[in-house]
């Protein structure tokens, strides 16, 4: 069963309020949700068993085989999990190219931080 939860960046404390599920957004009350930056869960994990969300900013390795070459093609990404069309991808500092995180083949994925909280990591 698919695991839905998020977290938000609240822009009145500048406090991120982490673990949200559907049941607990719905049971609490007095929250000015205008105020709140909502982050859906990825439903995926990086190397460390952290939760990936919306708004984080990772490292990504890949790699790929080239057909034209014949050669394994490896590199890395850094950027930020952005919710695109219907599908999550790293979208990466200076760079047109969005990966989607379901089309490519990652070694490994580490988080380096969220927009909120290191936005220095995305200038």
């Amino acid at each position: 069963m698919r695991e839905i939860k998020f977290r938000a960046w609240n822009r009145i404390v500048h406090r991120l309020q982490t673990d949200l599920t559907l049941e607990k957004i719905y049971n609490t009350k007095g929250v000015q949700w205008q105020n709140l930056d909502w982050m859906q869960f990825t439903e995926l994990r990086d190397t460390n068993k952290e939760d990936i969300y919306e708004g984080d900013i990772v490292k990504a390795i890949w790699e790929n085989f080239n057909e034209e070459t014949g050669e394994d093609e490896r590199g890395e990404w850094i950027g930020e999990i952005k919710y695109i069309g219907c599908s999550y991808h790293i979208v990466m500092i200076n760079d047109t190219y969005t990966p989607s995180l379901t089309n490519i083949c990652i070694n490994s994925i580490e988080i380096l931080g969220n927009k909120f909280e290191n936005p220095d990591l995305i200038k």
